[in-house]
């Protein structure tokens, strides 16, 4: 019987929630070991670690973590040893990696760890990449995962059960108190102008436009979620809105997720909120870059709209706030109703 299996997954927030089905997978296949992640560090200042997403979900029960740039004798050692003496029965490679060299020497380091059991090497060009598909799109990373994982058997990325973040009561506390102390009962919209990523910001002046437009558009409060690094350009954005606008960043990862999940909307950034609000099935408009390849990491769900600035010359400065307002009112008509659709984006 397998008692340990080591899952090797790098990355914060939005890495981690696309590889919620993968997780509850793996703990379907393993249900009485003990799972550990082996992960990095944050790579950014506001990017949240793995952890902040999985604690209290059950899906694994520790982590290992790692600096992200860890490439010295000494570092590798000591990270060797840990593994070692942790003595996992298999591991679960659930990295992203952009060559197969990378994954040879991530395989040549685990071998060297003791590890004879690895499930998930993506060993090929097919299995490393995402696949093209008719139209130009790439394979979501998600369906990537996935297919990496069939020797433990085949996920229903379309089953919103296999995105449960598993939600509790103290994920929830704070959140309603906010809403009832700062909201009240009204309905509201929830938005995130974070990014990680410097190509991924649309940009202020962008969304103090937008925030005008949703503000004559529709009755709800606009309500900010996101890190704490968030709160002071947000407050600069939404300082004319001071009676319809609410700035609530700040929360844990969990925290916002419950939040997002009260919304009627919600509108953000390619960013780790944006796939929180997949993830609890919230209607979501996604502003992207051309940072990656159209698909990867698009939004999984029901009720989704994704601008993509698909032009040779395009950037994310390129989608108006129009745009946006038109996505926005595809899914929410401006008296609140939720315009349900069929179909998956």
């Amino acid at each position: 019987m397998t008692a340990r299996v080591l899952i090797h997954r790098p990355g914060s927030l939005g890495d981690t929630v696309v590889a919620l089905p993968c997780f509850r997978l793996i703990r379907a296949a393993f249900p009485d070991a003990e799972l550990r992640v082996l992960t990095n560090a944050p790579v950014a200042r506001n990017a949240p670690p793995l952890f902040s997403v999985l604690d209290g979900s059950g899906l694994v029960d520790s982590y290992l973590e790692y600096p992200i740039s860890v490439r010295n004798l000494r570092a590798l050692w000591h990270l060797a040893g840990e593994i070692r003496r942790w003595r996992p029965d298999t591991m679960i490679y659930l990295a992203r990696r952009e060559r197969l060299g990378q994954v040879l020497r991530d395989a040549v380091f685990f071998r060297a760890c003791g590890l004879r059991s690895i499930i998930g090497l993506p060993l090929t060009p097919d299995r490393l990449l995402s696949r093209v598909r008719p139209g130009g799109l790439r394979e979501h990373e998600a369906e990537r995962l996935a297919r990496n994982l069939t020797p433990l058997g085949a996920i229903d990325l379309a089953d919103p059960a296999n995105w449960d973040l598993a939600l509790t009561e103290s994920d929830r506390a704070l959140p309603r108190r906010l809403i009832a102390e700062r909201v009240g009962a009204a309905p509201f919209i929830a938005l995130s102008i974070g990014t990680k990523q410097a190509a991924n910001d649309w940009g202020a002046a962008n969304w103090r436009a937008l925030v005008g437009d949703l503000v004559k558009t529709y009755p709800h409060r606009l309500v900010f979620t996101g890190a704490d690094g968030d709160r002071a350009p947000t407050d600069a954005i939404i300082r004319d809105w001071p009676d319809r606008c609410v700035n609530l960043c700040g929360m844990k990862v969990r925290e916002n997720a419950a939040l997002i999940a009260e919304a009627s909307l919600f509108i953000g950034h390619d960013s780790g909120p944006m796939h929180l609000a997949a993830a609890v099935g919230t209607p979501l408009v996604a502003v992207f870059s051309r940072l990656f390849q159209p698909g990867i990491w698009f939004p999984m769900g029901r009720n989704i709209e994704t601008l993509y600035p698909y032009g040779p010359d395009a950037t994310i400065l390129s989608i108006q706030p129009a745009a946006v307002l038109a996505a926005a009112k595809s899914l929410l008509s401006p008296d609140g109703a939720v315009r349900k659709r069929a179909g998956e984006t």
